[in-house]
């Protein structure tokens, strides 16, 4: 109380008209503007990718990076004031380093994997493809597609397939899958139902195997059998497991610090969980969303990862947020 009577006796300080200028361009930075522009661009972008004007994978990518940004956008947002120092500055651009790095980098490259080291199409105890590593360090992302016969209309048929790799591990691996091929119905409001063609032709995996290596990959089953064929790639994983958790020990380090500096309680904790919704939602996508992800899958997968970081977030700040906040009290300012 003593400090705040102090305060407020204290003389007022002119600012210049340059000062209230740059006040007034900060606010409207913050302000509603930028989000608003990024999500009317995402909801462009989907349309026309929709009405195939541009290729699915360049939407999925474009919505992908829009919605990023305004994750990013929220977890700073607090700090474009007139009050941030020099110091918070660097460290912001540290976090939005990071937070690219982490998410819209790993994003890419399961929308565009690395050029295959090897592909060929198997049959069923047949010739084994190759794949020689190279220099390439795994793991590796092994792309399955089906070749089933074409269906008619209401019909239903399903695959199971079953890959041998033999070399990659001290004993043969065995990599599952199915695909389907199925008719349904989707309702149009008022004006009834429409027969929709639900095909789900391709499965992914990650293998393991250290550079200058070499194995084969074979079809060891597809059943029930004569129900079509199976085409193979592998893929160097730009982003292995590793890489993307050391990041993201970085980018959650360096989003509770800038909560720490948060002058008001009110978005307690909010860059940690932002950033860690973000990176969930893109962990989440990468494993889980089939090789050539559309929309929903980014949506669905987004939707569930961000929930579970939203909670690892927010057990991480409740943790370690009150002892750093202590700790950091009046640093950087």
């Amino acid at each position: 109380m003593a400090k705040a009577r102090a305060r407020a006796k204290e003389p007022t300080k002119r600012r210049s008209a340059a000062d209230i200028e740059r006040m007034i361009w900060l606010e409207r930075a913050r302000g509603p503007i930028l989000p608003s522009v990024l999500a009317g661009v995402a909801l462009l972008v989907w349309v026309l990718a929709n009405a195939g004007v541009i290729p699915m994978a360049a939407g999925v990518a474009a919505v992908g990076a829009l919605v990023l940004a305004l994750c990013l956008f929220a977890a700073v947002r607090d700090f474009i004031a007139d009050e941030t120092t020099s110091t918070q500055v660097l460290v912001i651009l540290l976090f939005a380093i990071l937070f690219a790095a982490a998410t819209s980098l790993p994003l890419f490259r399961t929308l565009y994997p690395r050029p295959a080291i090897a592909a060929g199409d198997l049959a069923t105890k047949g010739a084994a493809i190759d794949v020689v590593t190279g220099d390439a360090s795994g793991p590796y992302r092994v792309i399955v597609e089906g070749h089933l016969p074409e269906s008619r209309e209401h019909a239903t048929q399903t695959a199971h397939y079953r890959l041998r790799v033999e070399g990659a591990a001290p004993s043969p691996t065995f990599l599952d899958g199915d695909f389907s091929d199925r008719w349904g119905m989707r309702r149009l409001g008022r004006r009834g139902s429409a027969p929709v063609h639900v095909v789900r032709s391709t499965g992914q995996h990650e293998l393991d195997a250290s550079a200058g290596s070499t194995f084969k990959i074979s079809l060891d089953e597809l059943s029930p059998p004569n129900t079509g064929s199976v085409s193979v790639s592998v893929h160097p994983d730009a982003f292995p497991t590793v890489l993307i958790a050391g990041l993201g020990v970085l980018l959650t380090g360096t989003a509770m610090v800038l909560d720490a500096w948060r002058t008001s309680d009110s978005g307690d904790g909010l860059t940690t969980l932002v950033a860690l919704g973000a990176l969930f939602g893109v962990v989440a996508l990468r494993r889980f969303a089939p090789p050539h992800p559309g929309f929903g899958d980014l949506i669905f997968n987004g939707v569930v990862g961000g929930v579970a970081g939203l909670g690892v977030g927010w057990l991480l700040w409740k943790i370690g947020g009150p002892a750093l906040r202590s700790r950091l009290a009046g640093d950087g300012r």
